[in-house]
């Protein structure tokens, strides 16, 4: 259960990190949270030209929380590795190397400022999407303050024709993103996903999770998607294996592979 930071701290973090006070920026701001995850948490606020925002505030407590959660971490992998041939073979360390650099960039905001205004850059598929304006020169390393958007969860959303158009927009402007941008949202569950139905337009949130994929990798996926069409394992293996690197001091029999892949797609493609 992720409990909500006491208003006093929020507001102390507020005052420590913006460029003025709370009351010189802001006309109005909600002590309780309007949405809380692991690392920050959402408050809604009006600035003092009446635009209204919101406030991401990341936990004053969380970096102390995560470095003690990692050290925890790093000492079971050493446990797995010395005692676990299976799980040595796979370098659990490296793992968790790879995810604290992971929280490492998620705790710093000013990565989420740079991604929310190159993913507004990119721009949108079909003019569905929307992303909230980022105020850079309210931001920092541990607070966001962005544009407030109007819409609700598409959980929320009973109509099926709309579901059904909100779920072929969301697929077009997700294809984009991973095959054109090779800039995706790594993190689209429903409540970072809204849909306004007066405007129809797919509203985007929380851009602290982002993906990234080279040419290479885009070429790679879309040979995934048309092999899968196709029901060509085969292919559907080659381009998996581009994709892929073999583990240090592996050795890779890529004609088993390939024909296990063929087989694959003979069993299971047709079905």
């Amino acid at each position: 259960c992720i409990r909500d930071s006491p208003w006093a701290e929020i507001r102390e973090e507020l005052d420590r990190n913006l460029p003025g006070g709370v009351q010189e920026i802001f006309d109005r701001i909600d002590e309780e949270p309007m949405a809380t995850a692991s690392v920050s948490q959402v408050h809604r606020a009006r600035l003092k030209d009446e635009r209204e925002v919101v406030v991401k505030v990341r936990r004053p407590e969380i970096e102390e929380v995560i470095h003690a959660d990692l050290d925890f971490l790093r000492a079971i992998a050493k446990v797995l590795k010395g005692t676990i041939v299976e799980v040595s073979r796979h370098n659990p360390e490296r793992w968790i190397d790879e995810f604290a650099a992971a929280m490492e960039e998620e705790l710093d905001l000013t990565n989420e400022v740079r991604t929310i205004e190159t993913f507004r850059g990119n721009g949108s598929q079909r003019g569905l999407l929307v992303i909230p304006e980022v105020y850079a020169q309210l931001s920092s390393s541990r607070i966001v303050v962005m544009e407030y958007l109007e819409g609700m969860s598409v959980t929320r959303v009973e109509d099926p024709d709309e579901r059904k158009r909100i779920a072929r927009g969301l697929l077009h402007e997700c294809y984009k993103q991973v095959f054109v941008d090779g800039f995706f949202h790594a993190d689209p569950h429903p409540g970072n996903v809204l849909v306004n139905l007066e405007t129809g337009q797919i509203e985007f949130l929380d851009m602290g999770l982002m993906g990234e994929l080279n040419r290479m990798q885009r070429m790679a996926l879309g040979d995934v998607l048309v092999s899968m069409v196709e029901g060509d394992g085969y292919s559907l293996g080659k381009a998996g294996m581009r994709l892929s690197r073999p583990l240090p001091g592996a050795t890779v029999d890529e004609g088993a592979f390939l024909e296990a892949m063929e087989r694959f797609g003979d069993r299971f493609f047709n079905t």
